[in-house]
């Protein structure tokens, strides 16, 4: 899986797994139509190694689930690639983010939970959670729920392969 890598001004931001870990890059034009790219960091050990479910920037922080230390949330510094914390959720592997309104929404692969989350340099800062009142009785092999949360006209719209679920947030 690839995550979406995010455009900065002249800076480009990418995470992957399986060892790859995180990247950011600037990007020069060189006068003739073409790029350079310089690397500001590489990353690759205990770090955003986001294996599918997405990062978001928000304020120069990078939020996402990292596949390093067994499986974590984390919040990144943009610029220098410092973790800034880490924040375990027992039983899940990954999770997919979605940034609405100035808010996070944490999915949980193993729970089928979604976290509401206010964005912060300096910890976890749960504001609400939910949880799926049903998960999916279709095989899924050696997957989870890989889905992205999506957040439309004050709706929140949470998906396990067959069922679907809207949560009116308006609140």
């Amino acid at each position: 899986m690839i995550p979406t890598p995010i455009l900065v001004g002249n800076q480009i931001y990418h995470t992957s797994d399986y060892g790859a870990g995180n990247t950011l890059l600037t990007l020069t034009e060189t006068g003739t139509g073409r790029l350079t790219a310089e690397s500001v960091y590489h990353l690759s050990d205990k770090t955003m190694r986001n294996h599918h479910g997405g990062v978001v920037l928000l304020d120069g922080v990078i939020y996402g689930f990292t596949k390093a230390n067994g499986g974590v949330w984390m919040a990144q510094d943009l610029q220098t690639g410092e973790t800034l914390w880490e924040e375990k959720i027992r039983g899940n592997r990954s999770g997919s983010i979605t940034l609405a309104d100035g808010r996070l929404y944490c999915y949980n692969d193993k729970q089928g939970s979604v976290i509401l989350v206010s964005p912060s340099r300096n910890g976890w800062s749960p504001q609400g959670e939910l949880t799926l009142p049903e998960k999916t009785s279709l095989q899924r092999g050696s997957g989870a729920i890989w889905t992205h949360p999506v957040v439309a006209d004050q709706m929140l719209i949470v998906r396990d392969q067959d069922l679907i679920y809207a949560y009116d947030i308006a609140q």
